[in-house]
């Protein structure tokens, strides 16, 4: 394409573009900052499929055009998003981190099935931790006490 000029409707697939990847670059130093957490990961991906269905509703006020080509970017993207974090979004540490974080709970965790996952595993951990953690405190209180 070098000395060529771009076509309006190349243009216009380089805009749509541009504003698909545009909450991707929003989200990247958000994960990638030294103090990110994994318990942020699956609340900030649903939350990027949430923006491209969005976009996708709003495509129809823009022509059959773009409705039909970016439509189809924005659908191609939720499903690559979709099949890249999938194992992400039933594994036992990533979802116990975003269940056990204040800010997100189990508001991002979807399926049934990996809530009471999810649950069973925090008790679990409670009842093995709870004795071990009364005892190190009981401990700590008779070694300030003398």
């Amino acid at each position: 394409m070098c000395g060529k000029t771009r076509s309006p409707a190349n243009w216009s697939l380089l805009e749509s573009l541009k504003l698909l990847l545009e909450p991707i670059e929003k989200l990247t130093p958000d994960l990638s900052a030294y103090d990110a957490s994994l318990s942020a990961v699956i609340p900030s991906i649903y939350g990027l499929k949430v923006t491209l269905e969005g976009d996708k509703r709003d495509a129809g006020i823009k022509g059959k055009y773009y409705l039909e080509r970016d439509a189809g970017i924005k659908t191609m993207e939720s499903g690559l998003l979709d099949a890249r974090f999938a194992p992400l979004m039933n594994q036992a540490v990533a979802t116990i981190s975003t269940a056990l974080d204040p800010r997100f709970k189990l508001k991002f965790i979807e399926a049934d099935k990996v809530r009471d996952e999810v649950k069973t595993r925090h008790l679990h951990l409670c009842q093995i931790y709870s004795p071990k953690l009364k005892m190190t405190l009981r401990l700590m209180h008779k070694q300030m006490n003398r």
